[in-house]
């Protein structure tokens, strides 16, 4: 897994623990872990879900990330 990818899934995870189990946008993603461009954000999703670190709802919104594993225990600190 890459140095941003894990950025993004730690951010997903704090996130998610500090809002109720409510997943980032993907511009709030983006913005927080300084990925300029949302498709990059997307780019980056696709490759957690393909290692099987999230999984996406049907309908393509962020806010339906599932970080697998479900307790969204952060994983070690990338990038905190």
């Amino acid at each position: 897994m890459s140095y941003t990818a894990q950025v993004i899934l730690a951010y997903i995870t704090r996130y998610k623990q500090a809002h109720d189990g409510i997943a980032p946008t993907i511009r709030e993603i983006g913005d927080a872990c300084g990925v300029c461009s949302t498709s990059n954000v997307v780019y980056y999703l696709d490759k957690l879900e393909a290692e099987g670190s999230i999984r996406r709802g049907d309908s393509g919104s962020s806010r339906c990330i599932e970080v697998v594993g479900g307790a969204w225990i952060a994983p070690k600190e990338v990038g905190a």
